[in-house]
């Protein structure tokens, strides 16, 4: 009978380790080739209480390809497994203004990695509108614009909601870009109300080139139409390396690159930068720059971080200020004789109150903040707790080489107007018909092909 029950025992705990063998051998998906389109998804009908399962790289370009269509708006999708996009180029999910994903995106605590992006707009998801994108990590991709907009997670977000995401380390958003660039780890530009709450930003950002009006944050490039950044922490690092510009149109800063967009302003609050910014021209702890209306916000902004580096203009919480603005409770470790803000454009542009600005001689004076401690507690409380990634062969281009695919014939959006952006009022595409590709399986909710009214590019018209 012992012999009995001491092989039972001994079977099933053979029989537990092999099914937690073949659970971790199917936790994520076979790398995707670049070229399949599922005809139809794992599971669900789109709705909320059941939607749509997405567990490989061919059903995520399914979605993608509906997006084009314009048939996800009020869907529902949830990530089944980590996705393996298998190094290859991906276009975003919503590839132009006119076709903004329109969709609700869980995460459900997975991983999509290993991609590159290149062209415009250049993100994961290219334009969001009045969408949502929740519980998501991105991690081993390069993200590089030849033009304008881009973001690891999305382009451009529209009266939308970007929360509970990261994007990790080993990631490159850059530009080559003729036109002034907004690049954000994060994403590149969002108004009208958009939300982006509880996101960490490990990705390093890189300022190649580019003659316009340039702006460069370690969450968001630019924001304004009311926008709210909220527990938000940035760990990358911002580099401006070559450029050729007119004046002080580049401002870099660790959690945005300018505050103000549509000629509205915007609320930071709650946020963390430990990231280094070095630039040309403007670089900023937290923000680069005031841009394009005054009354934007600045509450529980801390830096962290002291190689703060501009050349024309250098500040521990603002790189240079355009417009007026407030601050409340603004922490960052002093460097040389640096002051809270750079360069103001006139006596008239202020933050106002100075006072709020309390300068720290080492972190041990942000331990014992309880605002700090606060967002480092509520920020881990909303992350999802992520799984582990397979080992890739990725190798993160150097510090000063331009990032540039092997693929010398990237698939780029049929959306080529570039978004060219003024420096008081940013971008608003000339918007043209993107071709509706075939689809093998159309969404049984929100198929409805939403109004023509300029799509997410007007955001900021």
């Amino acid at each position: 009978m012992r012999k009995l029950i001491s092989f039972i025992i001994s079977l099933t705990m053979i029989l537990s380790v092999a099914v937690m063998l073949l659970t971790t051998t199917s936790a994520q998906s076979d790398a995707y080739d670049g070229i399949a389109v599922a005809e139809s998804y794992e599971s669900g009908d789109g709705t909320e209480s059941n939607p749509y399962v997405i567990v490989n790289g061919e059903q995520l370009a399914l979605l993608r390809d509906h997006t084009s269509a314009a048939q996800t708006l009020g869907v529902f999708y949830k990530l089944g497994d980590d996705i393996n996009l298998g190094n290859q180029m991906w276009s975003p999910i919503g590839a132009s203004s006119s076709v903004s994903f329109q969709g609700n995106f869980d995460g459900n605590g997975k991983t999509i990695f290993n991609f590159w992006v290149y062209g415009h707009p250049a993100s994961l998801f290219g334009c969001m509108l009045n969408a949502t994108v929740k519980n998501l990590k991105v991690d081993y991709a390069n993200i590089t614009t030849t033009n304008n907009i881009c973001g690891a997670i999305a382009s451009k977000a529209d009266a939308s909601v970007i929360e509970n995401c990261e994007v990790g380390s080993n990631v490159i958003v850059d530009s080559q870009s003729a036109a002034g660039p907004q690049m954000g780890g994060i994403v590149g530009l969002c108004a009208n109300g958009t939300q982006v709450k509880n996101v960490i930003n490990r990705a390093r950002i890189v300022a190649h080139g580019g003659n316009g009006t340039y702006f460069a944050g370690g969450i968001a490039g630019v924001v304004g139409g009311n926008t709210v950044i909220e527990n938000a922490i940035n760990y990358g690092d911002l580099l401006h390396e070559e450029f050729s510009n007119d004046g002080d149109k580049l401002a870099l800063g660790g959690i945005v690159g300018a505050l103000g967009a549509s000629k509205s302003p915007a609320v930071i609050k709650n946020v963390i930068n430990y990231g280094r910014v070095s630039s040309l021209i403007t670089a900023g702890g937290i923000a680069g720059t005031t841009n394009a209306a005054d009354g934007s916000e600045l509450t529980n902004c801390f830096n962290v971080c002291p190689e703060i580096s501009g050349a024309v203009s250098q500040g521990l919480i603002y790189g240079a200020l355009k417009y007026s603005g407030t601050m409340t409770h603004c922490v960052s470790i002093v460097s040389g004789d640096m002051t809270f803000a750079g360069n103001a454009t006139s006596e008239s542009v202020t933050i106002t109150p100075e006072t709020e600005f309390v300068p720290a001689s080492s972190a041990t004076e942000f331990e014992i903040d309880s605002a700090y401690n606060t967002i480092l507690a509520d920020v881990s409380t909303a992350m999802p707790t992520w799984g582990t990634v397979e080992k890739i062969d990725w190798v993160a281009p150097s510090e000063t080489d331009p990032i540039t695919p092997e693929d010398t014939d990237p698939v780029t959006p049929e959306d080529t107007d570039p978004i060219t952006p003024e420096d008081t009022d940013p971008q608003t595409p000339v918007e043209t018909k993107p071709q509706t590709p075939a689809q093998t399986q159309k969404p049984s909710a929100g198929t409805e092909k939403p109004a023509d009214d300029g799509g997410c590019g007007s955001v900021i018209a």
